[in-house]
């Protein structure tokens, strides 16, 4: 605990450079961030870094809105719709692959990564291989089912044991509350959600994450485009620092962080957003996290990301990582 509360305190000082309007952002107009999903308790920090003006302070005036999955959020990047995204690693090296996308990854966000599954305690499942035989809620395009087969690799699952019942995003929770399926793909956040829906009927809810069982890869982070990069180095760098200052302030004080983010979403549920910024933060501080400081990607970690992707895509394009990502708008450890 004490070396998290130095990350974050370092965080909160090395982005006290920023707290008076450089000169040379003083005329910047709006800039559009768009985020993965619909907005949630997980997305209160950087509601705390508008409303408490550490965009403002870096000079700039940003707009928040809710994403539709992280490939359209580097379709919104490439197409210059958006400024900045909140999108997966994974779809940008897609983006690249197939299209040639010119953006980088500039910080990463959730360092361990958040894919993995949810059930219920009494199906019994306690680890991968208890998986085999079980019925699956996902959907087509998901992360978390597309980087199934890698998970049961690295894991030792028999993945053909494995039967996948497809469906939408919005019938998940149906169809596992049904009992239609033993598990579901979700992220750790919508855990929080759920064990309020079905906790009360006393059905507990769990789950796993790839992460935990020897798949590490880069999730969710912040990315904008190569031209953005080169033309406006230091807006790149504002905004990197003061959304890093917001995620360690919402560390710090989960509740105001979600009562600022319900200031501009007020049909957001309070309750169970508070629990989500303790996930997120579980999420950021990874081990790498709190050695190399947050945001901080490592090359072969990026490596591995690559790899992991293109395998399960079954792309055999080479994705060269000086195009991926840069550490260069990341906060200087001990500033």
């Amino acid at each position: 605990m004490l070396r998290i509360r130095l990350i974050l305190s370092c965080l909160l000082v090395g982005s006290l450079g920023f707290l008076s309007t450089p000169a040379w952002l003083q005329a910047q107009g709006a800039l559009d961030f768009s985020l993965d999903w619909v907005i949630g308790g997980r997305h209160s920090a950087y509601f705390l870094a508008l409303e408490k003006g550490y965009y403002k302070a870096a000079g700039l005036d940003v707009k928040i809105h809710r994403g539709y999955g992280s490939a359209d959020g580097v379709k919104r990047i490439a197409s210059k719709r958006a400024a900045f995204a909140f999108t997966g690693a994974g779809a940008l090296i897609l983006a690249q692959a197939r299209n040639n996308v010119a953006a980088m990854y500039v910080a990463a966000i959730y360092s361990n990564a958040p894919q993995g599954l949810t059930y219920f305690e009494s199906t019994g499942i306690k680890t991968p291989t208890d998986l085999e035989g079980k019925k699956i809620g996902g959907t087509a395009f998901s992360s978390v089912r597309i980087l199934f087969p890698a998970f049961a690799k690295v894991s030792g699952i028999d993945g053909s044991k494995v039967e996948w019942i497809q469906t939408d995003p919005a019938s998940l929770t149906a169809l596992l509350g049904a009992g239609k399926v033993d598990a579901i793909i979700t992220y750790p956040m919508d855990r929080a959600i759920l064990s309020r829906k079905f906790g009360p009927m006393g059905r507990k809810v769990a789950g796993m994450q790839y992460a935990d069982y020897g798949m590490q890869f880069y999730s969710n982070g912040i990315i904008t485009s190569s031209e953005r990069i080169r033309n406006k180095p230091e807006e790149v760098r504002g905004f990197v620092h003061a959304t890093l200052r917001g995620l360690a302030a919402a560390f710090g004080n989960p509740e105001e962080a979600v009562d600022l983010m319900l200031k501009s979403n007020p049909s957001v549920s309070r309750a169970p957003a508070i629990p989500e910024v303790g996930i997120v933060r579980d999420l950021v501080l990874s081990e790498e996290a709190l050695m190399y400081g947050i945001g901080t990607m490592l090359d072969k970690k990026m490596k591995d990301t690559r790899d992991i992707v293109l395998d399960s895509y079954n792309i055999k394009k080479e994705v060269d990582l000086k195009n991926v990502y840069t550490n260069k708008f990341l906060p200087k450890r001990g500033m």
